[in-house]
This record gives structure tokens, C-alpha cells and sequence, in this order.
């Protein structure tokens, strides 16, 4: 299996006018190489989940993370008593036992893909959505599967990862691993498409890093012309001299993101979130089986002096 590295966000600042000092590379205010934190992967037993749990396995190790296991269980808080009453019940031993048995067999699951890899199980009662966002808030990726579309409520419904993505502050990653699909213009590399407003950093640095670890290009779809866009780019640059990209227009998404190692959207996790994907080629995008996809958060880190 081939690992990939590490990083986290990125933040511009002004370039500052003063001369260079001889013999040193300005570092300051560049994007961080490696991540740190924990990667949180949601699991639900089912055999077709076992492919994102590989996944989340896989980055984790490349990051050298932790990889945090956890499983949202529910049961009935008013069962019917043998006289036919309501009883009110706090636990319920035997969805505990099989929630139980679920991470266990995730964690060993995870062991077989990195045999060195730290692992931890967590249990938490309660839908998932809810569940992932109590126990992923200080982790520094969520790792989450794509449902199928007979799970969403209508055709315009919100995809159900998006309702974590709209509420966490960090990186989401919703994934299901690519069959026999088309292979676009950047099948192999990391894909950003970023928005035309809002700072372009945070997802520039996810898939720069992502595209170090995987030791492939970066493909930027984006509109020309924006300051903050060039100077995020100028940056990225200094930071990942290994990293080559190239720039496209944001309306090939759907092309571009065919067989792409990874694909990372720009988009806020609030409000502007949702119309972003109801209004754009990202909706069509998610609503596909493109690979995994990663929508940005707002964290932006940067280095001090390397």
C-alpha cells in the first residue's frame, strides 16, 4: 500500500517588503506541511462501510495519526412493559453489546490495514450526524460514507454528509472508493475547486497536502484574477516546491474530478454552504460516485519560521 504524508491549513498574510536576509528563505505565513490531530471515521457495520473505514485507515496512517473509531447506536426509551405499560429505560444493555462488537471489528479492521496504526473506539447514543459532530469536534479530519441516493429524503434533498460538513469547523471527507469510472483530465491527482468570494486558503492547503502525501499534482479549478487567489497560490508554492499544478476552469468540475485521487470543494460550513452545492457543479458532484471528496473547513494554520 502506498502511504502518503501529512499537513493542515494555510494562512496569507501580506508579503512583507523588507530585504531578504542572505542565505534564508522567507517562512513566515506559509502553509503548514504536516497535519496534526486525530482522523474520526463513522462506522455502521454494514459490509459496504468497510471500504471508507480502509480509507480513513490508510490516511491516518500516512498522516501518523490517530485513528478514532466511532459508532452512533440508538434504542428505545419506552419500551413496552410485559403488562403492556411504558417503561422508562436509560441503557439498553444489548444495543450496547452490538455497538460493541461493530468497533471491535472495525479497530481490527484498521489493524490489518497499518498493523502500527493507533486506534481508539468510541460509542455515542444518538443519530449519527449528531453522534459524529459530538465526538469529531477536535479532530483534524472526519471521515464520513457517501449514502446512496435511496437514503436521501428527495432528489433536492441535502446530502446527508453535507449536514456534518454545514456544522464542523474542520475538514469532512465523504467517500466511496472508485470502481470502473471514467478517468478525466486529472485522473490520479487532487482536484480543488474553489469558490469566487471567501478565502481560498484553507482548501488550498488540504490539497496541497493531500497531493504531497500522495506525491501527485494539484489541479486548481478557479476563476483568474483574484488577489487573495494569486497570493494563496504564490504561497502554496514556497511551501510545496514538490508539488506542480495547474490551473482550469471551475466549470469542469464534474470532468476533472473523474478518477481524481481526491477532490477538495471550497465551501464554508454555515450558510453560504448550502447554496453553494444547490447552485453549482459541486451538488452534481457530490450526488455522484466520484471518488472521495473532502469539503474545506475554515481552519487556517500557518507556519512560523521552518
Amino acid at each position: 500500500m502506498k502511504f502518503f504524508r501529512r499537513l493542515q491549513a494555510d494562512e496569507v498574510r501580506p508579503p512583507v517588503r523588507a530585504a531578504p536576509t542572505p542565505g534564508r528563505r522567507k517562512t513566515i505565513g506559509l502553509p503548514l506541511r504536516e497535519e496534526s490531530g486525530s482522523v474520526l471515521v463513522a462506522v455502521d457495520g454494514h459490509p459496504k462501510g468497510w471500504g471508507v473505514l480502509d480509507w480513513a485507515a490508510a490516511e491516518a496512517a500516512a498522516r501518523g495519526s490517530v485513528l478514532r473509531i466511532v459508532h452512533a447506536y440508538t434504542w428505545s426509551a419506552f419500551p413496552m412493559d410485559a403488562f403492556g405499560g411504558l417503561m422508562m429505560v436509560h441503557r439498553d444493555p444489548q444495543a450496547e453489546l452490538a455497538a460493541g462488537l461493530i468497533v471491535e471489528e472495525a479497530a481490527r479492521r484498521a489493524r490489518r490495514i497499518a498493523p502500527t496504526l493507533r486506534v481508539s473506539t468510541h460509542l455515542q447514543g444518538g443519530s449519527p450526524a449528531e453522534a459524529v459532530l459530538r465526538e469529531g469536534r477536535w479532530d483534524s479530519l472526519i471521515v464520513l460514507g457517501r449514502c446512496s441516493r435511496a437514503h436521501w429524503t428527495t432528489p433536492l434533498s441535502e446530502p446527508p454528509g453535507l449536514r456534518v460538513a454545514r456544522r464542523a469547523a474542520g475538514p469532512v471527507a465523504i467517500v466511496d472508493l472508485l470502481g470502473h469510472e471514467a478517468r478525466g483530465p486529472s485522473a490520479g491527482r487532487v482536484v480543488a475547486c474553489l469558490g469566487e468570494t471567501g478565502d481560498p486558503r484553507p482548501a488550498l492547503g488540504v490539497a496541497f497536502r493531500a497531493a504531497l502525501r500522495r506525491g501527485v499534482g494539484v489541479t486548481v479549478l478557479a476563476k483568474p484574477a483574484r488577489p487573495v487567489l494569486k497570493e494563496a497560490l504564490r504561497m502554496c508554492q514556497d511551501a510545496f516546491p514538490e508539488v506542480r499544478f495547474r490551473r482550469a476552469s471551475p466549470f469542469a468540475l464534474a470532468s476533472e474530478s473523474a478518477g481524481a485521487a481526491l477532490t477538495v470543494l471550497d465551501a464554508r460550513p454555515h450558510g453560504r454552504l448550502h447554496r453553494v452545492f444547490t447552485s453549482s457543479s459541486s451538488e452534481a458532484v457530490l450526488r455522484s460516485r466520484r471518488g472521495p471528496i473532502v469539503i474545506a473547513g475554515t481552519t487556517v494554520d500557518v507556519t512560523g519560521t521552518w
